[in-house]
């Protein structure tokens, strides 16, 4: 078993967020693989902005910095859905953020034994995009922190437990089978 986020440390929810609190989970798992690999220095972020959460300040960066803005209408140009909602948009602010210490990449084929590799071997997270059509979400990110010993991973949901419709999202066990069923894509990170 492994669990790279077992204490509540890392953990953000983002329905306490000022910013677009409904629709926050990208830039709120995003905080939290940075809050991991930082090991808790939240100073990058906490300049972005005047906001007292970072995955706020974050949020607004995306919307406002013009090397995001040309990237997100270069590969996006018709697009009206917000900069934060694309991987490769998320990959890209991650990139220039923190790319001295990691490199995130967007996988639309990520499979369990990547997923396992990146926790065991390489002790870094990810953040995947799963379906929930029972609740009529379409698309809802989470960071994948642990697996345990029979395989089912151990996530951190920033809305709630949506599996489960519960109100606490923190280390939710997904069984592999549910998960590999919602699962869309995901983004991968790897230490520079």
């Amino acid at each position: 078993m492994i669990n790279l986020m077992p204490t509540r440390e890392n953990y953000y929810v983002q329905v306490n967020n000022e910013v677009n609190p409904y629709s926050a989970c990208n830039v709120t798992c995003m905080t939290m693989v940075i809050d991991y690999v930082m090991k808790g220095n939240m100073s990058l972020l906490n300049k972005l902005g005047k906001f007292a959460q970072p995955e706020d300040n974050l949020y607004v960066f995306m919307d406002t910095d013009p090397d995001i803005q040309a990237y997100y209408k270069r590969l996006f140009p018709k697009s009206d859905v917000p900069p934060q909602e694309y991987l490769d948009v998320m990959c890209y602010t991650m990139n220039k953020l923190y790319g001295n210490k990691i490199k995130a990449t967007v996988d639309i084929k990520i499979t369990v034994n990547k997923l396992i590799s990146d926790l065991t071997e390489e002790q870094m997270p990810a953040i995947c995009s799963l379906r929930f059509p029972e609740r009529r979400i379409p698309g809802h990110f989470i960071v994948v922190c642990g697996v345990d010993d029979e395989g089912n991973f151990i996530c951190n949901d920033p809305y709630k437990n949506t599996l489960k419709n519960l109100p606490d999202g923190f280390n939710n066990i997904y069984p592999q089978d549910e998960f590999l069923e919602r699962l869309k894509w995901g983004i991968r990170f790897k230490r520079v």
